[in-house]
């Protein structure tokens, strides 16, 4: 798997910009590929809820998340 991270990465998410980032990943082994692709998915999220969070709470606005079921 490879990550393309552009440039001006921090830059563009700190101005609050959208901000793309490509995943490449070899699928000759599917089940590899599909992990793989699950591991990125995770960390983007988790990215995403980070940054979410801080900025909800730099707005004066509160963040809380729902229990799992």
């Amino acid at each position: 798997m490879g990550i393309v991270i552009p440039w001006n990465f921090s830059q563009r998410l700190s101005s609050g910009g959208p901000v793309e980032v490509q995943a490449l990943v070899d699928s000759t082994d599917d089940n590899t590929a599909n992990v793989l692709m699950g591991y990125a998915e995770a960390v983007v999220s988790g990215l995403l809820l980070w940054y979410s969070t801080h900025w909800l709470q730099a707005h004066g606005q509160s963040f809380s998340r729902r229990p799992s079921a």
